[in-house]
């Protein structure tokens, strides 16, 4: 009889609605999530019971409660999840861990240099995945998937589109973000094993910088020991001489912030000489151990001329590139972001045409882009299957949705997600609750924000000014492209963007033009 073992990185949750079960297991080697229901899920579940590289006997596996299974199906099904990874069949020392860290690695780059996917296969149509299905079956007890963990605001780096609260964006300015008493180490304990009996799956760290968080590798470990799958949000600045003990917990991804592949230009948006060099030494480290990298790219005037340079730049580290053509003003009430870094209709226009722009606009996207307002539903999950924890422990919808539920240091995250009537009405507000909306043309167009709407009115039911006016460009360039009048005719979205003169140095000064809402109540009809 064989004796199977859940790899160290493996991590999953099981729940059970009535005679309904799901499973969620992720290969976090490999970045890849599994979706299990009903027989399948029991034994997922058997098998989680196992701490990883402790033997899981195949008879345990045979027997689960009144249900017993053929052997022979059992072995098979055990082969399966060898095949992909969520299973070996003896304990891997460090040694073996790395070879296959370097065969995933040259998987990776093959995948991502070799396959060049057609304009349809790039676009960010809708579809299933293992964590949505998950998502949308726990939601119904009120279980998040995810929870993003915001370490703290303070950063390594001085970003002049940063949208944290307290953030300076020019040398004249003076930070606040080390203003916040913070949550210290004692309450993450607390959080982190809260939210593993609660039933979440995911962590989100971020920050400002996470890795210049006191205890953050303390941190890490327990997330690793919890089950718990992770990604993390960084510069790479602080972790430049840690990556190897970043690789040894298994992250499911690391996500870079990358602004071009020009060092000037990244440089002057970061603020800070020689930042993209490291970014990118800690991003080859990953790469060669083959952690799943994203290169996260917010497009501004300062970076027009360079933006599409990630791309290329993100296949040389096996990454995917991950652009936003719509900038999130301050937290704290600053539109300067907005003001003075968001690009022109006109060069918002031509952006639309690139097809590795997720709001791609083009005669390949369904109706050239246009979607269906499904009245009934919500227009995020923030707040339902994903909530966010601020530095100083308030828990929010998102983090780009600053109102509070209620902090940490009065109760505990399971009876504030329970507990709050204001959260209970927010996550009963669908499309057709929200002012305006479905009341132009180019609604159809909108990918709507409410955090947005949060930011500039204190009330996310309301028209976000910039939400609006990229639904009002997408939906005027649409019908441009199907009148046959394309602005590109013809040429490459670079080239264009290139031919016009871009303002690379933008000075960013702090314009505080409406009331800051951050953790106000929320406000609904």
């Amino acid at each position: 009889m064989i004796t199977v073992y859940r790899p160290k990185w493996t991590s999953g949750r099981y729940h059970k609605i009535g005679n309904e079960r799901k499973a969620l297991l992720y290969n976090k080697m490999e970045g890849m999530s599994f979706l299990f229901e009903e027989d399948s899920a029991d034994i997922i579940n058997e098998v989680l019971k196992y701490e990883v590289d402790e033997p899981i006997p195949i008879p345990s596996l045979i027997k689960i409660g009144k249900e017993e299974y053929l052997e022979d199906d059992i072995i098979v099904f055990c082969n399966d999840l060898i095949n992909f990874g969520l299973l070996t069949l003896k304990i891997f020392d460090s040694t073996e861990v790395s070879r296959i860290r370097k065969i995933v690695s040259e998987q990776r780059k093959n995948e991502i240099n070799t396959v060049e996917k057609t304009i349809q296969e790039k676009l960010p149509f809708e579809i299933s995945s293992a964590e949505s299905d998950y998502s949308k079956f726990i939601e119904k007890d009120g279980i998040p998937l995810s929870v993003m963990i915001e370490l703290t605001y303070n950063c390594n780096e001085r970003c002049i589109h940063c949208y944290n609260p307290g953030a300076a964006r020019n040398n004249n300015e003076k930070s606040e973000r080390g203003l916040l008493k913070e949550l210290d180490y004692n309450d993450y304990v607390s959080l982190i094993k809260e939210l593993k009996e609660l039933g979440v799956a995911k962590i989100s760290l971020t920050g400002g910088e996470p890795f210049i968080k006191n205890d953050i590798w303390k941190l890490i470990e327990l997330i690793h020991k919890q089950d718990f799958s992770f990604d993390i949000f960084t510069n790479g600045l602080a972790l430049i001489d840690n990556v190897d003990k970043l690789i040894q917990h298994f992250p499911q991804s690391v996500r870079l912030s990358v602004y071009s592949a020009d060092e000037e230009i990244h440089d002057s948006i970061t603020r800070i000489k020689g930042s993209l060099a490291k970014t990118l030494k800690v991003a080859s480290v990953l790469q060669k151990n083959g952690v799943p990298i994203y290169f996260n790219c917010p497009i501004m005037k300062n970076n027009l001329s360079s933006y599409h340079t990630v791309s290329d730049l993100a296949k040389k580290y096996s990454a995917l590139a991950q652009f936003d053509v719509n900038l999130t003003d301050s937290l704290d009430g600053n539109i300067a972001i907005s003001q003075q870094l968001q690009v022109s209709n006109k060069e918002l226009e031509i952006l639309l045409r690139d097809p590795n722009i997720p709001l791609y606009v083009g005669k390949e996207a369904p109706d050239f882009g246009k979607k269906t307002l499904q009245i009934d539903e919500p227009f995020c999950g923030a707040g339902i299957n994903l909530f966010n924890i601020t530095p100083e422990g308030n828990v929010t919808p998102c983090n780009s949705f600053p109102t509070s539920f209620g902090n940490l240091k009065d109760k505990s995250f399971k009876d504030i997600v329970s507990g709050s009537e204001i959260l209970k009405k927010w996550q009963n507000i669908t499309v057709k609750d929200y002012e305006e909306c479905g009341a132009y043309e180019q609604c159809w167009y909108c990918n709507r924000c409410p955090g947005q709407s949060f930011i500039e009115h204190g009330n996310p039911l309301k028209k976000s000014t910039a939400n609006h006016n990229l639904a009002k460009v997408r939906c005027e360039l649409a019908k441009k492209i199907e009148d046959g009048n394309d602005p590109l005719d013809g040429k490459n979205p670079y080239e264009v963007l290139n031919g016009n003169v871009i303002l690379m140095t933008t000075k960013v000064k702090s314009v505080k033009a409406h009331k800051n809402h951050r953790n106000n109540t929320l406000k609904l009809k």
